[in-house]
């Protein structure tokens, strides 16, 4: 799982605000599910230990990155709400959603090179979206998507090496 699909960061261009809702709920989406995967994980009895205690940092680290995310989604009347923002919106990204908890299946020392391909499709995602935001529009998402990527290279840097 090295690449993220192409949907996932939205198209390259700036987005309106339903776009941009869409796009800040699939991240969310992706976030939550990585964070239910290896939160889980962390908990097993079996496994390796240091993967269950990467497991367990790593959840935490996209339980945060999913609460900046969700932060950012809109509550305007009219506008979708949490429900129909978080989630899945093509089969692709419910596939690299689910990469986490493929990444912690079979030998544990081919997992944290699995997770770490993921991590930067991941990073890769949130550039592609940072590259293409509104320079006037866009700013609290821009220093959003700042944040995010600093803790996913801390995560690669610290745990993934």
């Amino acid at each position: 799982m090295s690449e993220q699909p192409e949907d996932l960061a939205g198209p390259p261009r700036p987005l309106g605000l339903r776009e941009m809702a869409q796009v800040l709920g699939g991240f969310c989406h992706v976030e939550e599910e990585a964070f239910r995967a290896l939160g889980e994980y962390s908990t097993t009895e079996s496994g390796d230990d240091a993967l269950r205690l990467l497991a367990a940092g790593a959840a935490r680290a996209h339980a945060w990155r999913a609460g900046e995310l969700e932060r950012l989604l809109p509550v305007s009347f009219g506008l979708p709400g949490r429900g129909e923002l978080v989630l899945a919106r093509t089969p692709g990204v419910a596939a690299f959603a689910a990469g986490p908890a493929g990444c912690l299946a079979g030998p544990p020392e081919e997992a944290f090179s699995r997770l770490a391909a993921w991590y930067e499709a991941l990073a890769g995602a949130y550039e592609l979206r940072l590259s293409h935001l509104h320079k006037s529009a866009d700013g609290p998402v821009r220093r959003t998507l700042r944040r995010l990527l600093a803790s996913i290279e801390d995560q690669l840097g610290e745990q993934l090496d």
